[in-house]
């Protein structure tokens, strides 16, 4: 029998020691971590007759086209080990059980199961019970959810992720604490199963290959995140300063209050926030965050995820206001139709910046679950000429909870802005009628 071909990182979770809770492993892009994961939970599962193994993404649909191919993959790995793949045609993913792809779950032979699922409804997870956890891709993840899953897993979790944000519930909550939490760290040079393709890739971000700068590509943050697996804070970002909050203010406090909207699909997700002004600060929170949402019903298959549905699951009032993407004025009027009260937003010359100074006008606020929108305002950045320096633009990325928020801030806070300046201008109307009357009256004695 061949040897089960690993990395560095399968070394790190078949040393783990019995006192293990927690195996926290950071890295690059391609380090392998998913991959290793998939060989050693596979190893636990062929050894455990009965054992539950679940894998937790933010979004269940994104399993279909990373940890499911990555589960496969190390099958195949697997099977290759013990003789059976050898022609490539996984005969071990067919011979060792049976994969059902509604329920997302492989079940072994011996009963054991790997499952598939997300983590967007964190009391959904009350049913999940499992022995071993596995928080993919993690920084999507909140802490809520984190803290369902963990009181439903009886033996180790495990977490992965691309250090993509500087401030994170996994550097205060887990890192810090002194047992049962073990750490790695892997970057794509610990891949030897990597193409040169692959490499060229990741490598074309390096700000120390004078070819990276002649030709646009070298990137410090990238690279720090994406090659060495460090943590990082971009440079050119849009927004520098925020603050995290814990519970949304209540809707009759705020000076304004509603959603924005932004559509996507297969490429990009679709984007819905929720925002006030209270107390003249900005509040925002992320309330779903999709790809492959329709906007309305399909009739003929009513279980497909759309907007209407997540609008009613959400418990939105038709009477709620909805600031949306003009662009995508067909939407909008299907919405409308649905009952809900939803409005293209304006947008002109310089709509983009004008929009991003009337936000960043106000100290924001953006709420401690919404780790999507936390990624983006970490990760939205001005666009960067080749020699280093930034113009008055931003990228089109990063940007879907932002563009939602920016619909919502042009339509209220500049009314909130004109509201301040009208009643400011009668303010100094009424003074000064004040004063004349004053005058008027010591006049006359």
């Amino acid at each position: 029998m061949a040897e089960l071909s690993g990395t560095v990182n399968l070394e790190f979770l078949l040393d783990l020691p019995d006192d293990a809770d927690i195996a926290v492993m950071e890295g690059s892009t391609r380090s392998s971590k998913t991959v290793s994961i998939c060989q050693y939970l596979i190893i636990e599962l062929d050894n455990r007759p009965g054992a539950v193994a679940r894998c937790f993404r933010a979004d269940s649909i994104t399993h279909n086209k990373t940890t499911i191919n990555d589960f496969k993959l190390a099958m195949q790995l697997h099977g290759e080990a013990l003789g059976i793949d050898k022609d490539g045609t996984n005969n071990y993913w067919i011979q060792a059980g049976k994969w059902n792809k509604i329920e997302k779950t492989y079940t072994f032979i011996n009963g054991s199961q790997m499952c598939f699922e997300g983590t967007r409804d964190p009391q959904k997870l009350q049913g999940c019970r499992q022995d071993i956890a596995w928080l993919n891709e993690v920084m999507e993840i909140n802490e809520d959810a984190y803290a369902q899953v963990t009181y439903r897993t009886t033996g180790l979790t495990i977490m992965d992720y691309n250090p993509s944000l500087s401030q994170h519930w996994v550097f205060s909550q887990i890192l810090t604490q002194e047992k049962g939490v073990y750490f790695f760290r892997s970057t794509y040079r610990d891949n030897p199963f990597l193409s040169d393709k692959q490499i060229r890739e990741i490598e074309k971000y390096n700000p120390e290959n004078p070819v990276n700068i002649r030709q646009g590509t070298a990137d410090q943050f990238k690279w720090d995140v994406y090659g060495l697996g460090k943590r990082g804070r971009v440079q050119g970002a849009i927004f520098k300063l925020w603050n995290p909050f814990d519970k949304f203010p209540e809707r009759e406090y705020c000076q304004k209050w509603g959603f924005g909207l932004d559509f996507g699909y297969s490429n990009d997700p679709t984007a819905l926030v929720k925002c006030a002004l209270f107390q003249g600060d900005l509040y925002l929170q992320e309330m779903f965050y999709e790809q492959e949402l329709l906007i309305t019903k399909n009739l003929s298959d009513p279980s497909r995820p759309c907007i209407e549905s997540r609008l009613q699951e959400l418990g939105i009032s038709k009477d709620w206001k909805i600031v949306a993407d003009c662009a995508n004025p067909g939407a909008i009027s299907d919405l409308q139709t649905s009952g809900f009260n939803i409005h293209p937003c304006v947008k002109g010359k310089d709509s983009i910046m004008s929009g991003l100074d009337l936000m960043k006008s106000r100290r924001i606020h953006l709420h401690k679950n919404s780790m999507n929108l936390q990624m983006e305002f970490e990760q939205y950045k001005f666009k960067q000429k080749m020699d280093g320096s930034f113009i008055n633009e931003p990228i089109d990325d990063y940007n879907h909870l932002i563009d939602a928020a920016r619909y919502w801030s042009m339509d209220e806070l500049e009314l909130a802005r004109a509201e301040t300046k009208a009643a400011h201008h009668n303010n100094k109307r009424r003074s000064y009628q004040a004063k004349s009357n004053l005058r008027i009256g010591i006049r006359r004695r």
